[in-house]
């Protein structure tokens, strides 16, 4: 009886591991749209996920290899993937997201000179004659760290008419959000 007990627990961790890590590859685009429009920088983001991940390893890490029954290194590695996968990115993404949609208070309007302008590759899938044109990507310096910011294919013909962008944002209780953004054009003959 007692050895049935344990199998039940194995197969409950295994089902709840294997949850777990599905919910935090679901959440990874989701968080990945909010990300962009929140402004804080990627190193915070990735320093959560990892932080929370090795926390959740330390606490549940002996439990994961005890229900994979892993032995040497890979029980580590596999560990630590797991937790980061599913305990980091959960949490991140209940961070990232409450802060995005509780974002309050007053709209602060600021204006960013366009540094350098680029833009994204036609996907193979959208190669033919009736898409041509690429999403535009501007690049922006703002709170003393570069920042890419893409619009609709439809501004990609101008896009160097354009040299600054206007912002709108909302303090969120951790970063600031971003609610729109607008291209200026302030060189109609683009040069």
């Amino acid at each position: 009886m007692n050895y049935q007990k344990k199998d039940t627990i194995n197969e409950n961790r295994y089902v709840l591991y294997m949850i777990m890590g599905l919910i935090g590859l679901i959440l990874i685009p989701w968080q990945i749209l909010i990300y962009k429009r929140t402004i804080v920088s990627l190193y915070v983001i990735l320093s959560i996920i990892v932080g929370v991940g090795l926390l959740g390893f330390l606490i549940d890490g002996k439990n994961y290899i005890n229900t994979y029954k892993l032995k040497g290194w890979k029980a580590y590695f596999y560990a630590i993937i797991q937790n980061v996968f599913s305990w980091g990115i959960i949490i991140t993404s209940i961070l990232i997201l409450s802060n995005y949609y509780t974002a309050r208070g007053e709209i602060k309007i600021q204006e960013y000179k366009i540094v350098e302008r680029s833009s994204l590759p036609i996907t193979k899938g959208r190669r033919g004659k009736e898409s041509k044109r690429r999403t535009p990507v501007f690049h922006i310096i703002q709170d003393g760290e570069e920042r890419e910011l893409s619009f609709s294919s439809r501004y990609h013909a101008d896009l160097f008419e354009y040299n600054s962008i206007r912002i709108s944002t909302r303090e969120g209780f951790l970063w600031e959000v971003e609610i729109g953004k607008t291209l200026l054009n302030r060189n109609p003959t683009g040069f």
